[in-house]
């Protein structure tokens, strides 16, 4: 996907988006991997839906590179989503006030939820910029 993102005609943000969503998925990959390796009671199920929502996340930035406005509506929206969820089940879940005595444990906390926060984020804020929004709707203004 890397080489054609940097292939696109897409402007310099849209790119930045779409390798922002490359990161997300690639880490949901290894998270369905780390699953698969290590937790032998999960059920199948929950594998495929990791592998379907990576390869969703990847047909997002594909479809962001092509700016199409569609592309733009469901991103936006389930990325939306998504951060909400995840926020909401931080602040349900109590998941900071556990203790965490070794660094391992501590380091499973930032790779599992900090980092896939930030790009969910991050990328929320980019999608949702003023220079993004008058990319997808310069026909509109015109």
């Amino acid at each position: 996907m890397l080489p054609y993102i940097r292939q696109s005609d897409a402007p310099p943000v849209i790119k930045k988006i779409a390798c922002l969503l490359c990161v997300y998925a690639l880490l949901l990959a290894v998270g369905v991997f780390y699953s698969l390796l290590f937790l032998p009671d999960l059920e199948s199920r929950d594998l495929l839906r990791g592998a379907m929502r990576a390869g969703g996340v990847l047909l997002f930035s594909w479809g962001l590179l092509t700016l199409d406005k569609k592309f733009w509506f469901l991103a936006t929206g389930l990325i939306g989503f998504w951060l909400f969820i995840a926020v909401s089940a931080l602040f349900v879940s109590g998941y900071f006030v556990r203790n965490y005595d070794d660094l391992f444990s501590f380091a499973l906390l930032i790779a599992k939820i900090l980092v896939p926060l930030y790009l969910l984020a991050h990328t929320f804020y980019l999608l949702l910029s003023k220079q993004t929004r008058d990319i997808y709707f310069k026909s509109l203004s015109d």
